[in-house]
């Protein structure tokens, strides 16, 4: 008997808002909305750097990423030993994508996992290049601009 009666009066809560009883949603929608809306929307378009530690070596990375709506993004790299191109996606906080390695003729792919405050993404990466041979390792990346 008193989950219906519960029940009743939630369904009283949301038909007297959604009359226009006091023209907006009730405070605690609004709250719920904003933080499932924050949580998921990021856009890490700028200027990233870090580093990348492999069995080939370290090198400090540099990338610059515009990404789009849709979550697509593309931009280049630079490195202590090369530069590039990338392009992948973003959706909710992890990152999928792929690296052409212009310097010595290589191809990557890649994976990362975007800190909660949009500011960090950790990644691994692996692949192979005409310098180096088969290369994996991972890194990570920090928000500049």
């Amino acid at each position: 008997m008193l989950a219906p009666r519960f029940l009743h009066k939630a369904r009283n809560v949301f038909s007297h808002y959604s009359r226009g009883g006091a023209n907006r949603l009730p405070p605690f929608m609004l709250l719920v909305s904003s933080v499932c809306y924050a949580s998921t929307n990021y856009d890490i378009t700028g200027t990233w750097k870090g580093y990348f530690n492999s069995d080939a070596g370290y090198a400090k990375v540099t990338m610059e990423i515009e990404q789009y709506e849709d979550g697509t993004i593309v931009g280049d790299w630079t490195a202590s030993d090369g530069y590039g191109t990338v392009g992948g996606k973003l959706k909710g906080r992890t990152l999928k994508f792929k690296l052409v390695n212009e310097t010595c003729a290589g191809r990557y792919s890649g994976r990362g996992s975007l800190s909660k405050d949009g500011m960090q993404i950790k990644y691994t990466l692996s692949g192979s290049n005409e310098c180096n041979g088969e290369i994996s390792g991972g890194g990570k990346l920090y928000y500049k601009e």
